[in-house]
């Protein structure tokens, strides 16, 4: 794996320092869908800014 691209949802956090993926994300599938597609495929939204998702370093 040292090519791998790895992703976590934890890039944004809700009022109380907790993971918004869980919250927000349900009620955006939209964002979180566009987050799965820039990882998967960056070529195809390459404006698209991460929302719930962040590449791991």
């Amino acid at each position: 794996m040292k090519n791998a691209k790895l992703f976590n949802p934890t890039a944004r956090l809700n009022g109380t320092g907790g993971n918004d993926f869980w919250e927000g994300g349900t009620a955006n599938p939209d964002l979180v869908l566009a987050d799965l597609v820039k990882a998967l495929h960056p070529e195809l939204l390459p404006k698209h800014q991460f929302v719930y998702y962040r590449p791991l370093k």
